[in-house]
């Protein structure tokens, strides 16, 4: 995963409330079976674990790491095949790559939150949960950046 800081920052601000959910600890980039390593992986005090997988929504194996990566995490015997596929969701200024079935590529978090859901095979639905944060900059800040750089090219 390339978003460590994203994904850093976001266990920073979960740890104050993992206690009151019986989580003992939360892992960054935790060895998992067939040296491979689960993003993020939380620990409870009772030694069942959950494995979460997190992606750009531009990165290129965005359709594919729910199952050829977060359901082999879910398989460990503690995690009882539970598992979390997070998705940041940067906006519509990044390209989502394509899904390789000519669909449509997704507009919003919530359109792709819902692909992704669709895509999970039927037996996994029930095991494995897929979360879109939408952390895409508002439009205004978008526009004004835009506007500051073609003020710098006709200046420059």
């Amino acid at each position: 995963m390339k978003c460590k800081s994203t994904r850093d920052r976001l266990l920073e601000l979960l740890r104050p409330r993992f206690e009151r959910y019986g989580i003992a600890a939360g892992l960054p980039e935790a060895r998992r079976g067939e040296n491979t390593r689960a993003d993020i992986l939380l620990l409870s005090h009772a030694g069942n674990n959950l494995p979460i997988e997190a992606k750009r929504h531009y990165n290129a194996e965005l359709w594919t790491a729910a199952i050829s990566q977060l359901a082999g995490y879910a398989s460990d015997a503690q995690a009882c095949g539970f598992g979390i596929y997070l998705v940041f969701w940067f906006g519509t200024e990044f390209r989502t790559p394509s899904r390789g079935d000519c669909a449509d590529v997704p507009e919003s978090p919530e359109a792709l939150e819902e692909m992704l859901t669709d895509d999970l095979p039927f037996e996994m639905k029930d095991k494995l949960t897929v979360v879109v944060l939408d952390v895409s900059r508002p439009d205004s800040m978008i526009a004004a950046t835009e506007k500051r750089r073609k003020k710098r090219r006709r200046l420059g």
